[in-house]
């Protein structure tokens, strides 16, 4: 099939200029056809197929003898020209609904699919696809603002390559995207790879035509879309960007609906590492310990690659590394940073500020740390207005830190500082605890020792009572061992082995408040036959030695029904030998001693032993 140019011969000139021609003697004709001549064609008539002053093609009729047309003719055929323009207009229309009415089917069916997502990524790449197959393009590129960047950068592409992802405008007029988002209005171009204002990167791909629209939610343009084709038979018309536009509308509602939901998702994240960071911090009151899961945390939720906390050094006004991530302590654990000389961190603890550099790379403050290293955050570690310390937070990516992250990490650092306070609260108290206890074991100790000096003053008393005891039987046998009968000499000599097992029960107890005997037993006793025993054992002291300075002393006892009790006979023995001793030493004229027992309780015996003495002064109580 032969093209024929606008103007060339009798169909050009007819289909140009919408008039007909009938040619009677056709090789005459100047503009005639040598194709046409060779086959024979005499006379020719062409009429425009016209609907509505729109040509849509020409009908051709020719004869190989020659012919005059006669007005009828003419007429006949301009007539059926013009009908079969009509039909052929009918039809375009016709297709033409058809094709609108499926792009508008299709269309709303990607709006319902792109609605149904919330994951900006899928979102896009849904949205990218669609696009292309909309067109019938074969790449394309979505370009959105960066609130974190604070710029226009490519959020994502298809079929070109991928390490575009992320690319930034340069300026507000970088390529047609600049042009786009600038200009606010679609873009159509029919010759990219000669378009000044092409992307380099995008060369290789031999792009011939592009077509681009802003995407633009509540009249703020949030990004552009492109669609590219290197089809050289493909030309993108303006229903194209017609179609285009509508769509980016749709899709444009998509990506803030998605945007908002991930901006929600990302706030949720930081109340949840506050929340997080708060329950861990609260688990423990060690400050190691505290400060390294409140670094893991910062790492795990939001992925920085460098996270430090320095403590104040107040002596030597510098700063040192307590705790780390991302690198290791080994390296960095004698790194000292002067306050107000070194690095942002000491500017922050000068300044009690917190201090942001999109790009440490700019920033006249940054010491070089990780190359890797593109921005950073510090953020004051304060107790009650006071700086302790330094909360660094360092990411590999320029301008990493969006208004958000920077709330929650100056949040996150307000938490660390009153977990630290609290940690070292805790180990003060500690520390007076154990002061405390010391004191408290001195004490116990210098007590333990004043009681043994009193338990010395008071063995020796009681062993100089027992000696009495053992003396005054004694003496009394020497002096009266011939007027004595067997039996009164066995209770005498009984006594005096009493006496002599009573010594050694002391000497027992003695051992036992210094810890070298452990044993301590109760057997069931009978505090009646008790008391008469200690009556027995003490009389050459009340009454013998006694009635030899002419002093009378009685001891009477009243001793009720009582059960047996537990408990050890020689203390008992020794308490109530030191009562009646204490009491005799308490009449120096004589007197009298009662001892009554009774039950004053189910479960408690009653001993009273009372005295008409002169009672103890002041000092001996």
């Amino acid at each position: 099939m032969k093209r024929i140019r606008l103007g060339e011969g009798a169909t050009g000139r007819v289909a140009q200029s919408g008039e007909p021609e009938f040619i009677d003697d056709y090789p005459q004709y100047p503009g005639a056809i040598s194709l046409a001549i060779e086959e024979g064609l005499k006379s020719i008539v062409v009429v425009p197929l016209l609907s509505r002053d729109k040509v849509y093609g020409t009908l051709n009729i020719a004869r190989k003898e020659s012919h005059r047309f006669t007005p009828f003719e003419k007429n006949l055929f301009t007539a059926i020209g013009q009908i079969i323009g009509g039909s052929i207009e009918r039809a375009f229309l016709y297709s033409e609904n058809v094709k609108r009415l499926e792009e508008q089917k299709i269309l709303f069916a990607v709006s319902q699919e792109i609605a149904s997502k919330l994951e900006l990524r899928v979102i896009l790449q849904k949205i990218m696809e669609k696009a292309i197959e909309l067109l019938e393009g074969e790449a394309g590129e979505i370009v959105l603002w960066d609130s974190r960047k604070q710029n226009y950068a490519i959020a994502i592409v298809q079929r070109i390559p991928e390490s575009l992802i992320g690319r930034e405008l340069s300026s507000p007029s970088d390529g047609i995207v600049g042009e786009i988002i600038t200009n606010k209005v679609p873009v159509l171009i029919h010759d990219y790879e000669h378009h000044s204002g092409r992307w380099r990167e995008l060369d290789p791909y031999h792009l011939k035509a592009v077509v681009g629209v802003p995407l633009n939610v509540r009249e703020m343009i949030i990004g552009a879309m492109v669609i590219g084709t290197s089809d050289p038979n493909k030309r993108f018309q303006q229903k194209d960007v017609d179609l285009l536009f509508s769509f980016a509308n749709q899709a444009a509602i998509a990506i803030g609906n998605a945007k908002l939901y991930e901006d929600s998702l990302q706030k949720i994240k930081q109340l949840t590492i506050l929340y997080e960071v708060g329950k861990t911090l609260s688990s423990t009151l060690d400050l190691d310990e505290l400060l390294q899961k409140s670094l893991e945390l910062l790492r795990d939720r939001f992925g920085y690659p460098l996270c430090v906390i320095l403590l104040l050094d107040k002596e030597k006004d510098e700063l040192y590394v307590k705790q780390v991530i991302g690198r290791d302590f080994e390296e960095v654990k004698d790194l000292r940073f002067r306050v107000g000389v070194d690095g942002i961190v000491g500017w922050v603890a000068r300044t009690g500020e917190a201090y942001y550099a999109p790009n440490v790379s700019r920033e006249p403050k940054y010491i070089i740390g990780l190359p890797q290293i593109k921005s950073e955050a510090a953020f004051p570690l304060k107790i009650r207005d006071q700086v302790i310390g330094v909360l660094d937070v360092e990411s590999d990516e320029f301008m990493a830190f969006d208004e958000e992250d920077l709330k929650v990490l100056a949040s996150l650092a307000s938490q660390v500082s009153i977990f630290i306070e609290n940690a070292q609260l805790f180990r003060q108290l500690k520390q007076t605890l154990k002061d405390l206890k010391q004191a408290q074991d001195q004490m116990v100790q210098a007590e333990k020792l004043r009681a043994m000096g009193e338990m010395a003053s008071g063995v020796a008393h009681d062993f100089n009572n027992l000696l009495a005891v053992i003396l005054g039987n004694i003496q009394l046998l020497l002096h009266q061992f011939d007027r004595l009968g067997p039996e009164e000499i066995r209770e005498r000599l009984q006594t005096v082995e009493q006496s002599s097992k009573d010594g050694a029960e002391t000497v027992r107890r003695i051992q036992e408040f210094s810890g070298m005997r452990k044993d301590k037993e109760f057997t069931p006793l009978s505090l009646n036959e008790l008391i008469t025993d200690v009556t027995n054992v003490t009389q050459p002291r009340w009454k013998e030695q006694t009635r030899k300075k002419g002093i009378q002393i009685e001891l009477t006892q009243k001793l009720g029904k009582i059960p047996q009790i537990l408990g050890n006979p020689a203390e008992l023995r020794e308490v109530l030998t030191n009562i009646i001793f204490n009491a005799v030493d308490a009449m120096p004229n004589g007197g009298e001693i009662a001892i009554t027992t009774s039950v004053q309780a189910e479960d408690w015996v009653e001993v009273r032993i009372a005295d008409t003495g002169i009672g103890m002064t002041e000092e001996v109580r």
